[in-house]
This record gives C-alpha cells, sequence and structure tokens, in this order.
C-alpha cells in the first residue's frame, strides 16, 4: 500500500493563514501566469527557485503554506504562538520555471516538532524532492489545474469554459480545501489533495458513519484495514456504484482523501481570488465525458488476484503478501499472513513467470482441493503447505526446497 496518504495528516496542520497579495511575470496576453509541471508518480512536479535555491518541488492543494529543506534562517519570522515550529515569510517570493511569484508566502523547514517528521523526509529523500509547495503561493488568482495539457495557469478572471460547479467549503480552522460528496446516504467531506498520489483514501472509522455489516478485515503489514461494500458515493458527476472501498489513513473524522489518480480526469478551477473560509465551489471540466470510471480501480482490491484473500507484489523471491483478507481461503484455509512469501505453487518456481501468470496461478488455488504452495516465513524458513482433497485437511511441513 502507498504510504504517501501519511503526508496528509501533517498537512492539515500546517495550514495557517496570512493574508498577502501576488504578481508575477505573464505570459498571454490577458494576463495568465502559465506553469507548466510534470506528472511523476501522481505527483504535480516544478522546478522551483526558494530563498535563492533552486529545487525539485510538487503541488499540494491540501496544504496552504510550504516546506523546503533550503535553509530560511535569513528569512524574517512568523510572529504566531499556533504551532510549535518556526515559520518564515518569503518576502522576495518563489520563481517556479523561470516565473516570479511575488508574495509573503509561508514557508517551513522540517522541525523536530511536525509530528510526522520522519514520513516527510523520507518522502522527500526516497522521491528526491526539496520540498512541497501549497496553495497559499496562488492566492488573489483563479487557478486553473490543466491536467489536459500538465499546466497550472493563474488567471486574473475567471475563464468562461468553466461552467460547471461542485459545491466546496474552505476550513476555517486550517484552510483546507473540501468537496461535499455523498457515501450512500452519509455526507462526506473530501479533501482536494494533489498531494496524495492514491485515487481515493478512506478514513478508518468510516465504518461508524456507514452502519453496515458488509465489510471485510484486512490484514497488513502495518495496522490492519477494513474493506467496505458500499451502494454508491457520489463526487463531481460521477456515481460508482457498488464498490468495496479500503480505510486506509488514520482517524481523520469523517474526512476522505481525493487525490491525483482521481483528479486528473478533471481540469479543475480553483477561486484563490474570493478565497476565506465558508463555502468555495470547485469548478470543473471532465476530461474523459464518454468514460465509465465504475470500470476503474480507485477503490478497493475484491477483484482479480485477491478472490484468494490476498495481494502480493513479485520480488526476486517470489510473491510477497503484503495483505491478507479475512475471512479467506488464504487465511482461513492455507494460514497465510502477511510478510510471507509464496515461492512455489503446485510444484512450479514463481520466480521465472510473470506476474500474470502468477496471478492466475494463485487465484485457481480457491478452487484446488489438492494444491500446494512452498512458503518463505519472516525467520527465512521454507515451508509447506498442501490440501488433500479436503478443505479441512491442510498438511503444514519444513521444506528442503
Amino acid at each position: 500500500m502507498k504510504k504517501y496518504h501519511k503526508l496528509i495528516i501533517l498537512f492539515i496542520f500546517l495550514n495557517v493563514f496570512s493574508p498577502y497579495t501576488t504578481t508575477g511575470q505573464t505570459n498571454n496576453d490577458d494576463g495568465t501566469i502559465v506553469l507548466p509541471f510534470t506528472l511523476e508518480n501522481d505527483r504535480i512536479v516544478f522546478s522551483a527557485t526558494v530563498n535563492g535555491v533552486e529545487g525539485k518541488y510538487f503541488w499540494d492543494s491540501g496544504a496552504y503554506c510550504s516546506l523546503t529543506t533550503v535553509p530560511l534562517d535569513n528569512l524574517p519570522v512568523v510572529n504566531d504562538d499556533t504551532f510549535p515550529y518556526i515559520r518564515h515569510y518569503i518576502k522576495d517570493g518563489i520563481i517556479i520555471n523561470d516565473h516570479l511569484i511575488k508574495s509573503e508566502s509561508i514557508i517551513s523547514n522540517p522541525s523536530p516538532e511536525i509530528e510526522t517528521i520522519e514520513i516527510i523526509e523520507q518522502i522527500l529523500q526516497n522521491e528526491k524532492f526539496d520540498g512541497l509547495l501549497g496553495y497559499g503561493i496562488f492566492i488573489n488568482y483563479w487557478c486553473e489545474v490543466s491536467f489536459s495539457e500538465n499546466k497550472i495557469k493563474l488567471h486574473k478572471n475567471k475563464p468562461e469554459r468553466f461552467s460547471r460547479s461542485a459545491q466546496g467549503i474552505i476550513s476555517k480552522i486550517n484552510k483546507t480545501i473540501f468537496l461535499i460528496g455523498q457515501i450512500d446516504t452519509v455526507r462526506f467531506y473530501f479533501l482536494v489533495d494533489t498531494g496524495s498520489p492514491s485515487g481515493f483514501l478512506f478514513p478508518r472509522n468510516i465504518l461508524h458513519y456507514l452502519k453496515t455489516d458488509d465489510y471485510f478485515e484486512v490484514l497488513s503489514e502495518s495496522e490492519n484495514e477494513l474493506e467496505i461494500k458500499t451502494n454508491y458515493i457520489r463526487i463531481f458527476d460521477d456515481v460508482f456504484r457498488e464498490k468495496y472501498i479500503i480505510t486506509n489513513i488514520g482517524s481523520i473524522d469523517g474526512m476522505v482523501i481525493l487525490g491525483v489518480e482521481y483528479l486528473q480526469h478533471y481540469d479543475l478551477l480553483f477561486d484563490f481570488v474570493n478565497w476565506g473560509p465558508g463555502p468555495s465551489n470547485i469548478y470543473y471540466i471532465s476530461r474523459f465525458p464518454n468514460v465509465d470510471k465504475n470500470k476503474q480501480d480507485f477503490f478497493g482490491m475484491r477483484e482479480g488476484r485477491v478472490k484468494f484473500g490476498l495481494s502480493y507484489y513479485k520480488t526476486g523471491q517470489g510473491a510477497y503478501i503484503n495483505r491478507v483478507w479475512k475471512p479467506s481461503v488464504a487465511y482461513n484455509e492455507y494460514g497465510l499472513t502477511p510478510g510471507v512469501t509464496i515461492t512455489h505453487v503446485n510444484g512450479e518456481l514463481l520466480t521465472a513467470l510473470p506476474e500474470e501468470k502468477i496471478t492466475e496461478m494463485i487465484i485457481a488455488l480457491t478452487d484446488d482441493y489438492y494444491g500446494e504452495i512452498v512458503i518463505l516465513d519472516a525467520d527465512n524458513r521454507q515451508r509447506v503447505i498442501k490440501r488433500n482433497g479436503s478443505l479441512d485437511s491442510i498438511v503444514l511441513q519444513d521444506s528442503d526446497k
């Protein structure tokens, strides 16, 4: 499972309000600033110069202020005791792709006082980012996020082509941007977060709101999850019917996260001109109006390989199990748990096979009463698990394979 979603918890606490004005170089006759970006692992990526140092940043609509690894000691400090870490003003502006975005943006260095600092530093290091840019750098513009062209466009006036809008709201406490959507009969706040690569991320406490008995427990290497059957999910123009969703973020009460994997199906327009806490609609244009998004996997993982009751990724040793569904054949009949590797299925070595073939063989074990697998457990011990013609007849033994 992608772990990037944990960064979102930090962003909610990073957001603070600071009024400022923005100006910038223009490259359109109407004064529009055009900022090309690249999509890398479903992140919006810019080259930006912060405090005189050029680096690689991703843009995060889930955060108001920005974060950088560039030293900021020479910049004035924000006089606010709301948060226990130091924040600075960048009065000289931020340069994005050679365009000066003149503002008094709020920016911070990673600090031990930040709750999820280890996760942040891991993401910055693993993905080789120098920081993130919050949406606050674009205040006082109509901010168009064009996934069609891979550009952010900063308009002085609202573009006429954006006529459809969805009901949104900006949080009074932390300035985060939400869409209001619906799951079954319950209204939820969907955080619009380009800092998250995933499609949808659901809070662990969502079962409390949906009040359903139709769910599975999902065992994982870190925290266990739930997979819940929904009747419908409504957001923008989309209605997703009879989808399983996996609860996979911490206890952010009643909040769902919308990430780039889903958002990139639209071109979006944020009203940062009339910006402020309270109602704030988000305008959108569907890029693929004739595509049935119900056929795309934004949610759970019940189909395909997990018919047997597990998910895996291929390694040099075989199929490494990272999730096991409970109840399932994998858990109840084979006793499999996350953290073990399947090396053989019915005598066939998996390392020499493509992933599609491995998935096919694992799924076939569901109805194979004479199936045999070899596993490598967490102690690096190989063991054989056999069925002997009955679901209730399983043999577990050490193996020298």
